[in-house]
């Protein structure tokens, strides 16, 4: 059975790479596909993390937001200060209370098919560039403790795809990220 394998991954090898029959460069393309399939997981772990890293710092946003309606003669009142300290466009607000969303959003349509926008996790450089981002300014700020968790995840993440680019020799190769949610 182990030969078997040794024999299907050392043709697969001769078909990317004409003329490679070492058992080295068999041990490699090996070596990259596992390393390549738990950097991909933890992606995908990591972005999931960010969702409900998103959802409970809305959560904690939202919670006291409401909107009043005016019983008085004066229809036209003002009674949605609250709702409006969430809900507007002022750039502060936008970075302080949207930017886990934003991250969770962008995590997440990396792996499903048609949602790739941008192709943030692409390679390993990308995928560690982007988790390194995602944990500073996305993660760590929001959602207490839990924020602090996830952000350990995208570090986490973030580190195995930059030991992928260091061990493979600097080559940064597809990690293939489509259709894995979708």
């Amino acid at each position: 059975s182990t030969v078997l394998r040794l024999r299907i991954v050392s043709f697969s090898v001769q078909l990317r790479h004409p003329g490679a029959t070492s058992i080295n460069t068999m041990a490699a393309a090996v070596e990259q596909f596992a390393f390549g399939k738990i950097v991909k997981g933890f992606a995908v772990f990591s972005a999931v993390c960010q969702v409900v890293c998103a959802g409970c710092h809305l959560y904690n946003q939202l919670r006291y937001v409401h909107l009043d309606w005016n019983d008085g003669d004066d229809f036209t009142g003002e009674t949605t200060y609250a709702w409006r300290s969430v809900f507007n466009f002022a750039p502060t607000t936008i970075v302080l209370i949207w930017t886990p969303v934003i991250f969770a959003v962008l995590a997440v349509s990396q792996f499903v098919r048609g949602l790739q926008y941008l192709k943030l996790c692409a390679t390993y450089t990308r995928t560690c560039v982007f988790h390194t981002i995602m944990c500073m300014f996305g993660a760590f700020g929001y959602a207490g403790n839990l924020g602090i968790c996830v952000g350990s995840v995208h570090a986490i993440t973030a580190f195995l795809a930059l030991l992928c680019v260091c061990m493979f020799k600097g080559k940064d190769h597809n990690i293939e990220t489509q259709n894995i949610l979708v």
